[in-house]
Parts: structure tokens; C-alpha cells; sequence
């Protein structure tokens, strides 16, 4: 093993657990507030009952749960009406608007509730979390990233790419900055009035990463940002259409939010891959105790890493070389797509980066 590659197995080993060292999740339930859901939801009727069903059995209700259909062409409004919802229709876009956040734009002028509770159709609750969201909240925007509940095998190509989203966003980190710049879109929380200060969902209207513009817009209005892992209380469910949605969602998100982390994050993470490539290629070159202990310890990592993000499966941790392709892949795809074509595909809409 040359100095260079033994370099970047140590500091990437040493930042991977730097930056995850401390993730942390909702506390008790104990907030207060008439709580408006609103859903953005494009051919979701997959995905709502068990969402829609986790809301009716919160030990603290909403006020009311808004599901703004989004130019469905599934049930997505039929199963959202059938489970107490009110729906609300939207045929087309404003010119300038993406379609989540022209959705999210929708729902907040019907909402009627004091405090504004953003989720995404694929988002599961335990039934005390809308009192442990109401709880965690200290002003300003409360995001959470779900804990990434994981079924079939090509979802487990999601590995890398969710641990790289937390790391680079550096909300586990030893000692987490108090401006993260960005939040996580399928669990968000704030009120009316410092949404509005912050400049809505009309400062955002064209952005495909539109969670991390508004995080942004936030902290440049002066108001805080918190980013908390969603543990046992808020999950979700990635991409169970099959794996061409996988390869649509990452490859909207992945070099777009890169661009976005911060500096010191972001240095961190590459860090951390290219000590996973430097450790999977020396245990493919070379054939020795030294190469075999450091395959192991970055399985061991990983594996740590994963039980705090998902419920990733062992041998994902065990065979990383191979969903580690799968990500590097996954990235490349992404960045052609921004640098070459200049946009992004979701949901059958192309969006303009």
C-alpha cells in the first residue's frame, strides 16, 4: 500500500466518523400549535395510505391535512379524498415554477393552521410524531431527515447516497454548525409568518433541489435552520417504484447538492470516498493482512454508519465495492445531466438547472 493510498483510507476513515459521530433526533412530545400537513404529491396513490393512515392516528391530530395533487394521472386524488384528505387540484404551472414547489406554494394559501407541517407522500410517522416535531421546534425551519426504510434489493443502491447526503450536510458532526444551509424536503416544519419572512415558496419557484434553496432562504432572512435525523419517529420509503425512479431521484439530487454543502462538509465527504475507493481498490490489487484490515474496517464503518441512516442490509456494508460503483455511477449520471443537458427529470417533467 502506497503512502497516498494509506493517507486517504486513514483520513477518510477519520472524517466518515467526525462527521457522523452525533446525529440528532426529536425529543419528547411536548409543542403545542394547529398544525396544517400539506402534501405535494405527483402519482402518489402508492404512497398515501400509510402516510394518510399515520396521521389519523397521531396522539396529537392536525387541523387539517391538505394534499395538493399535482397533475396526477394515478388515484393519487381518489385515495387521498377516501382517507379524510382535502384535495386540492393542480392542472398546471406558472411560468418560472417546478412543480413541488408551486404544490408546496398551493397548500400554503389554504392552509389554515398556525403552524405549516411540509410532507412527502412516502413519509411513514410514528403516532406521537407531530407532538415531537411541534416539540423540537425553535423558530424558524425544522427539517428531518427520515430514517430510509429499505425492502427490496436495488434499493439498497441507496447506501451510499444517503450516507453521503448526511455527511455533507454535516448535521451529525462532532460539533454540527449552527448554519447547516440547506434541509431535508420530506420533513419540514415552520409557521406561516416566518415562511413568509423568508420569502415563501416564490423564492425557490424554479429550483429542482428546492429544500436546499429554501433552507438558504431562511438563514439569509436572518431566521434559524435545524436539521435532525428522523430515528424511530419519521421514515420513509424510497423509491418503490423500481430501480429506474432510484436512478431518476439521485440523479436529480446527487451533484446538485453537492454544489450546495458547505466547504468543510463537503471536503469531508470526498475525503471519506476516496478513502473507500483507496480501501476497495487495494483489497482488489493486493492480497495481504494489511489490505484484508482495512477492507474490514471500512465494512465496519459502513455498517455503523448504515444502521444509523436506514435499515440497510449487512452484506451492503460487507460488499461495498459494489453499491460504491453503484454510487459513483449514480453521481456521474447526475452531473451529466446538470453540466451537459442543463436540467433534471422528475416525474416525467424536466426541470431547467
Amino acid at each position: 500500500m502506497t503512502i497516498l493510498t494509506t493517507g486517504f483510507v486513514v483520513m477518510g476513515l477519520v472524517a466518515g466518523t467526525v462527521l457522523l459521530w452525533r446525529l440528532s433526533r426529536l425529543g419528547a412530545a411536548q409543542g403545542q400549535g394547529r398544525v396544517s400537513v400539506i402534501v405535494p404529491a405527483r402519482n402518489e396513490a402508492r404512497n398515501l395510505p400509510a402516510l394518510l393512515a399515520g396521521l389519523a392516528a397521531q396522539s396529537q391530530p392536525a387541523l387539517e391535512v391538505l394534499v395538493v395533487d399535482d397533475g396526477s394521472t394515478d388515484a393519487t386524488a381518489a385515495v387521498a379524498s377516501a382517507a379524510g384528505a382535502t384535495v386540492i387540484s393542480v392542472s398546471s404551472l406558472p411560468p418560472g415554477w417546478a412543480g413541488k414547489p408551486w404544490a408546496c406554494q398551493t397548500g400554503v394559501a389554504a392552509a389554515r393552521g398556525d403552524v405549516l407541517l411540509f410532507l412527502d407522500a412516502d413519509v411513514r410517522l410514528a403516532g406521537d410524531a407531530v407532538g415531537r416535531l411541534l416539540g423540537a421546534a425553535n423558530g424558524g425551519l425544522l427539517s428531518v431527515q427520515p430514517f430510509h426504510e429499505v425492502e427490496r434489493p436495488y434499493e439498497q443502491f441507496s447506501a451510499f447516497p444517503n450516507v453521503v447526503a448526511l455527511l455533507a450536510s454535516g448535521i451529525g458532526a462532532l460539533r454540527p454548525s449552527p448554519h447547516p444551509g440547506l434541509a431535508f424536503g420530506p420533513c419540514l416544519l415552520t409557521t406561516p409568518a416566518e415562511l413568509r419572512a423568508a420569502g415563501g415558496f416564490a423564492s425557490v419557484a424554479g429550483e429542482s433541489i428546492e429544500d436546499i434553496a429554501l433552507a438558504r432562504s431562511f438563514e439569509r432572512a436572518g431566521l434559524p435552520v435545524t436539521c435532525l435525523g428522523g430515528g424511530d419517529t419519521v421514515r420513509f420509503r424510497m423509491y418503490p417504484q423500481g430501480p429506474a425512479a432510484l436512478v431518476e431521484g439521485w440523479g436529480k439530487n446527487l451533484s446538485g447538492g453537492a454544489r450546495r454543502a458547505r466547504l468543510f462538509p463537503l471536503l469531508g465527504t470526498v475525503t471519506w470516498v476516496c478513502g473507500a475507493v483507496s480501501a476497495s481498490i487495494e483489497a482488489v490489487s493486493t492480497r495481504s493482512v494489511w489490505s484484508t484490515v482495512v477492507y474490514a474496517t471500512w465494512a465496519a464503518q459502513l455498517w455503523w454508519m448504515l444502521r444509523r441512516v436506514g435499515s440497510f442490509r449487512w452484506w451492503v456494508a460487507a460488499l461495498f465495492p459494489i453499491p460504491l460503483t453503484g454510487f459513483i455511477g449514480l453521481f456521474a449520471w447526475s452531473l451529466l445531466q446538470r453540466v451537459g443537458r442543463r436540467s433534471v427529470t422528475w416525474r416525467g417533467r424536466r426541470i431547467p438547472v
